[in-house]
């Protein structure tokens, strides 16, 4: 069974981003972000959210290190899709990973809406990933 996710931006909306399939549990996926931040992407945002979200429309099945696999780029390439707020849930996401400013946000769902599960801050340390899966 698959821990589905969504890596996401924030917007005056609520957030908007794509799948990722497996592992999106904190101590997989959030782990994984944080790792990338500072080493992949040199603690360079913009460049991050570029590089998860806009040159991978068609979502993830794993992002993995160097050897993250997309869907937009696979032998049999998938259509874009857009999750946001609204829809995320039925893509089966489990948690919504908000690549923020100041901020690694995790949300998870609550009835209708998104909560925050975790805030953590960029430049803070690294936190026990474990305390968040479920």
């Amino acid at each position: 069974m698959s821990t589905r996710g969504t890596v996401a931006r924030k917007t005056d909306e609520g957030f908007t981003g794509v799948y990722h399939h497996f592992d999106a549990y904190p101590s997989g996926l959030g782990r994984e972000l944080w790792g990338q931040y500072f080493t992949n992407y040199e603690s360079d945002l913009e460049t991050m959210q570029k590089g998860l979200i806009d040159d991978h429309p068609a979502g993830w099945s794993t992002i993995d290190g160097d050897s993250g696999r997309c869907y937009c780029h696979s032998r049999t390439p998938e259509s874009p899709a857009v999750l946001t707020q609204e829809n995320a849930r039925s893509y089966g996401s489990e948690y919504v990973y908000l690549l923020e400013d100041s901020a690694l946000v995790i949300l998870s769902p609550s009835h209708s809406k998104w909560l925050e599960l975790a805030r953590i801050p960029w430049d803070g340390n690294e936190p026990d990933w474990d305390q968040w899966d479920s």
